[in-house]
């Protein structure tokens, strides 16, 4: 009957396959097709919030998501076409966005991906990587001021950008997902905070996860990239030593970044990497403390995504003291 509502030109619109995907660690996805009484199928994608919102980023909400993914598309990403937004949660039991689906498949996760990749697929990861951070914003665009970039115009440089994101953007997760604070992770927020590196570059949009669990494969092309809730503008050395991480069995760190400044003219100094890996590192641990705090706050969470912060905490977001040192080391190393 809903979908009778948003095909009024099609008769007869029924399911005919009705998928959830296991992961999502902040929204349910579900793969369902469709057919109509003339023959007509279409596959389609659900992207739906959980009831338990365990990040707690403002691009969460995909009120505020829908309208970056469009303006994403609108940007010549490869992007699935967004069709709709559904806004009452009354409807269906929760707000979602539907989209087509892309053709292809996902490769892997954070940690690398599953299969082989040929110099041609990571010719286009690289390739699809890139024009994220050539994209410039602005302020009439309806678009951004619908989505969650619109908290982000007012800073001018990598460094403006990167203080708001520490000394406020960080605090207000904090504050949403009510985690406890251990003293590794003040630690390093504090130390975040009183060591900026200086850039006066403009910021560039970051996705944040650009890793094989949010791209889709078709043959040796990136198809689509997914999961833009915790994109916003900022350094962006820190969406490289998350996705360069994801690709080091097939490309080292220096060769990763001469092919990104030819193809942005960006340097990325050797102290934004060691810095945005301590910024990476914090990010993470809180995700994994409000997965684990799910456990107590709610009476019905989803256990399954509070297993990740038991997973992935040791390895992804509490080596802090380590990666400070390193980070102090190249600033002296360097004179940064």
């Amino acid at each position: 009957a809903y979908l009778n509502e948003k095909f009024p030109q099609r008769k007869g619109t029924e399911v005919t396959s009705f998928l959830p995907l296991d992961g999502g660690f902040s929204k349910k996805t579900v793969l369902f097709d469709i057919a109509d009484g003339a023959g007509t199928r279409e596959s389609l994608v659900m992207r739906a919030e959980h009831g338990v919102n365990l990040c707690c980023y403002d691009g969460s909400e995909v009120t505020q998501e829908f309208y970056m993914i469009r303006l994403m598309r609108q940007a010549g990403l490869p992007i699935a076409e967004p069709l709709w937004l559904e806004d009452d949660a009354s409807r269906l039991g929760a707000r979602f966005i539907v989209s087509r689906k892309a053709i292809g498949k996902t490769y892997g996760g954070n940690f690398g991906a599953k299969e082989a990749i040929s110099p041609a697929l990571l010719q286009s990861v690289i390739d699809t990587f890139i024009p994220i951070h050539t994209l410039r914003v602005a302020a009439p665009d309806p678009l951004v001021l619908k989505s969650h970039l619109k908290e982000w115009l007012p800073y001018k440089t990598v460094s403006e950008a990167r203080r708001h994101h520490v000394c406020f953007s960080l605090p207000k997760v904090i504050d949403r997902t009510n985690i406890r604070m251990p003293p590794q992770l003040r630690r390093a927020l504090k130390w975040l905070e009183r060591n900026i590196p200086d850039c006066d570059e403009p910021p560039a949009i970051v996705h944040i996860d650009y890793a094989f669990n949010n791209l889709i494969i078709d043959g040796d092309e990136v198809s689509a990239v997914l999961d833009w809730e915790s994109s916003r503008l900022g350094d962006p050395a820190e969406d490289i030593v998350w996705t360069q991480q994801t690709l080091a069995a097939q490309i080292s760190l220096p060769e990763f970044l001469a092919r990104y400044e030819a193809g942005t003219g960006r340097r990325i100094s050797s102290y934004r990497i060691a810095y945005n890996r301590v910024a990476k590192c914090a990010l993470n641990a809180i995700t994994f403390h409000s997965s684990l705090r799910a456990i107590e706050k709610y009476q019905i969470p989803n256990i399954k995504m509070s297993t990740l912060g038991l997973k992935y905490m040791a390895l992804l977001g509490a080596n802090f003291n380590e990666l400070i040192e390193a980070a102090e080391n190249v600033r002296r190393d360097d004179g940064a």
